[in-house]
């Protein structure tokens, strides 16, 4: 292991790689876009499994062009609890954070461009490892140790953040790293995080980190090393780059794909004014079906009444259980959805009619 950028020799753990250390966020974006650096969050990114960005999104970074951007709320947040993760998570295990120890943010560095910044490290007993504090609001996470990927392996960690264990795992040679997970729960709008944290193991897997760093490298090469934009999508990333290279010209006759995506256009609009037109449809028969309640619970999830300015409307709240079901199906099978929708078109109580 290599240490440079000013500090002095420490005792760490046996990582194979060379150690920067950064004192400024700037001086670190600054040494990431110059060399081209993938770290374990853009790694996750790039292959388009982040829940948070796109591949569109850390070209654009890599780039410079990115906007500049605030922290939100939970991203603020999390930074907030990780010291107190990594205190809970320490408790039964020795923990050495670097940050918090010698200052600044400690980076490891591989092949020139593979990078990551350890959290902290961990000792079991046995052998040395590494800590990466998570907190969430959501319960994604299962129990166990993750020796090997395969079958099940997911219902225990997310993939993209498999993805980043992999990558941390692929850059420092450590044998494993463990997930401190801080789990809360939103209540009423407000997070609530009790003490306790849960801890989930990843142990190296050569296979899945090989392909990891082939398939990430390619994606560096393209699109980092040669400049060459992702495929186009419908990310705001995407959007800002194709505004930024529109020159116009003289009209032209489309081409056969340009006409194919122009008919798709207009049939995606006028879907999209049908389906506006069914939602205050379905919204006026259920206010007027409903108004002896505050809520209605349906198969599809809760139908919650509320007063906007003087006006009485209704919100869907989709179960997260059924979410997948149903996305699925109007995915698969759009006009069918649709039409078996028209067809159970609800009908106004007695009462009402007339």
């Amino acid at each position: 292991m290599g240490l440079r950028a000013g500090a002095q020799a420490v005792n760490l753990p046996p990582v194979h790689a060379l150690v920067e250390v950064y004192h400024t966020e700037a001086e670190w974006q600054a040494a990431r876009r110059r060399a081209a650096r993938i770290s374990a969050t853009t790694a996750a990114t790039v292959l388009g499994l982040s829940p948070w960005a796109t591949p569109w999104d850390a070209w654009e970074e890599a780039q410079g062009r990115a906007p500049e951007r605030t922290a939100k709320p939970w991203q603020e947040r999390g930074q907030r609890l990780e010291r107190r993760t990594l205190a809970e998570y320490g408790q039964t295990l020795h923990v050495s954070a670097p940050g918090d120890i010698w200052g600044g943010r400690w980076v490891l560095l591989a092949d020139g461009w593979r990078v990551q910044s350890p959290d902290a490290f961990a000792w079991d007993g046995e052998r040395w490892g590494q800590v990466d504090a998570k907190v969430y609001t959501q319960p994604v996470w299962g129990e166990g140790v993750v020796t090997e990927w395969g079958p099940g392996a997911e219902e225990i960690i997310p993939l993209y953040c498999a993805v980043q264990g992999y990558w941390q795992l692929a850059v420092s040679g450590l044998p494993w790293v463990d997930f401190a997970v801080k789990q809360g729960a939103l209540v009423r709008g407000r997070a609530l995080f009790p003490d306790g944290v849960q801890v989930v193991r990843l142990c190296r897997d050569e296979a899945m980190q090989r392909a990891l760093v082939d398939a990430v490298g390619e994606w560096r090469e393209r699109h980092l090393l040669r400049g060459l934009p992702p495929e186009v999508d419908a990310t705001p990333a995407c959007g800002r780059y194709l505004a930024q290279r529109f020159a116009g010209g003289p009209r032209r006759l489309a081409t056969a794909q340009e006409a194919s995506w122009a008919a798709r256009l207009a049939y995606a609009r006028a879907l999209g004014k049908w389906a506006a037109q069914q939602e205050a449809l379905a919204e006026a028969y259920l206010l007027a079906s409903g108004a002896d309640a505050d809520a209605l619970e349906t198969p599809a999830g809760v139908v919650r009444f509320r007063r906007v300015e003087e006006q009485r409307v209704a919100e869907h709240v989709v179960k997260a259980h059924v979410r997948p079901a149903r996305m699925e199906v109007v995915t698969k099978d759009l006009e069918a959805a649709w039409t078996a929708a028209i067809e159970q078109q609800p009908v106004l109580p007695a009462k009402e009619q007339g």
